[in-house]
């Protein structure tokens, strides 16, 4: 949705803020993705603009944010159960259960076999850039492991990960690929599996024990990897439950949500714009709906989503922009327009000017009198910081005031 009204206004001269806040919400929008598909996963760039979704018939893209899907040449017949991308959407990895890991570097145009061994891969996630990727893999009631990569998935490495029973189950990265957060299952109780949530701080390196979670386990981290959300589906007489932290995974909080069988969670690069989905499983399918939260998980509400068998959900780096997709059904849209805040930083003798991502297409623009509509593009052009998720632009402070705001096109 296009407006003309004006996100935010700055004083580059004194460091003066001044922010007016506005948020369109939207209804949740079926797209043009195959409606009989089983979708097992999905995965946004950070803008939003250039979506992938993988299911058990093969993988499709979308380079309009999700409006309409058209398949890629990945090979079909194979059981993709995960997928992963860069934040410029041109870096990707999907994962085959019971197969290899594929690496495009084309946003999907076309795919290639990584050396990683043959597994049942069950998650995989990537550093902003795609260079760092990360992927783990478990079979019921056998022994799973975590593969790292830091040529863009080109060539994969074990890690050296606790020796579990049960496998490795979901994985998540931070920009930069150096905080990561895995779930691996290693007790069998009456009442189901069990394992623990493991945080590396040294990109796969080494790992270090936070939390015990049962199983199924769905991971997200926000850019810095500070902020952490996990969702529990239900197995058995166990209901699922979503706990998060503000501590990259020292400390855990459970959230105030309904018992369910949580699929799929995803957050925004700050962290504070959470998602997460009710479903089931093929030969298990359990209508619900999708809860989002925009306080870091501390309150969730539905916000008019439709009841369907979600079986994945991603989100753009503002978290403005979500995408869900449906066990044996279509996936869906929601965009939320949200005002990105600039912020100023000096560096050296020049001014840098900030802000997160934003899935709607913003204008940086610039006046000397902020009572004057003689507002002028800034001829700079931004770019992208991998590790904060973040459009920067730096600009030389003149001997008068100077005026910045980001305007919605």
């Amino acid at each position: 949705m296009k407006s003309n009204r004006t996100k935010l206004v700055m004083a580059s001269l004194c460091g003066l803020l001044t922010v007016v806040r506005f948020a369109s919400a939207q209804h949740w929008i079926q797209t043009t993705a195959p409606t009989k598909e089983f979708w097992r996963a999905v995965a946004s760039s950070a803008d939003g603009s250039a979506m992938v979704a993988a299911g058990l018939g093969g993988i499709y893209r979308s380079t309009n944010s999700g409006a309409t899907w058209t398949p890629t040449s990945a090979p079909a017949g194979l059981s993709w159960f995960s997928i992963a991308s860069s934040a410029d959407g041109s870096t990707l990895a999907a994962g085959v259960a019971g197969g290899r890991i594929y690496i495009s570097t084309n946003g999907g145009v076309t795919w290639k076999s990584s050396d990683a061994p043959s597994n049942s891969w069950q998650c995989v996630a990537c550093s902003a850039d795609g260079i760092r990727q990360v992927a783990v893999y478990g079979e019921p009631f056998s022994t799973g492991g975590v593969f790292t990569s830091t040529n863009a998935g080109a060539n994969w490495i074990a890690s050296a990960v606790p020796t579990n029973r049960f496998g490795w189950y979901a994985v998540a990265s931070s920009a930069d690929g150096a905080k990561l957060a895995a779930m691996m299952v290693d007790v069998l109780t009456p009442a189901g599996p069990y394992g623990w949530i493991y945080i590396s701080t040294n990109a796969g390196a080494t790992w270090e024990q936070s939390w015990s979670m049962a199983w199924p386990c769905h991971l997200a981290c926000s850019a810095d990897g500070t902020k952490l959300v996990a969702a529990k589906g239900e197995f058995g007489p166990l209901s699922g439950w979503i706990i998060t932290s503000t501590n990259s995974g020292a400390t855990w909080v459970r959230a105030t949500t309904p018992a369910g069988t949580w699929t799929s969670a995803a957050c925004s690069a700050d962290g504070t714009r959470l998602v997460a989905a009710i479903g089931g499983y093929s030969n298990n399918p359990i209508s619900g709906p999708v809860y989002t939260s925009t306080d870091s998980g501390t309150s969730w509400a539905m916000e008019g989503s439709p009841t369907n068998d979600w079986a994945a959900v991603a989100s753009s780096a503002d978290g403005g922009l979500l995408v869900a997709a449906v066990n044996g059904g279509g996936i869906y849209v929601r965009q939320t327009t949200i005002a990105p805040v600039i912020n100023i930083y000096p560096v050296g003798t020049n001014l840098l000017l900030s802000w997160l991502v934003p899935s709607s297409s913003f204008v940086l623009q610039e006046n000397s009198d902020l009572t004057s509509t003689n507002w002028t593009d800034v001829p700079t052009p931004s770019v992208l910081n991998f590790t904060t998720l973040n459009y920067q632009v730096t600009v030389a402070p003149t001997n008068s005031q100077c005026f910045y705001r980001l305007r919605q096109q």
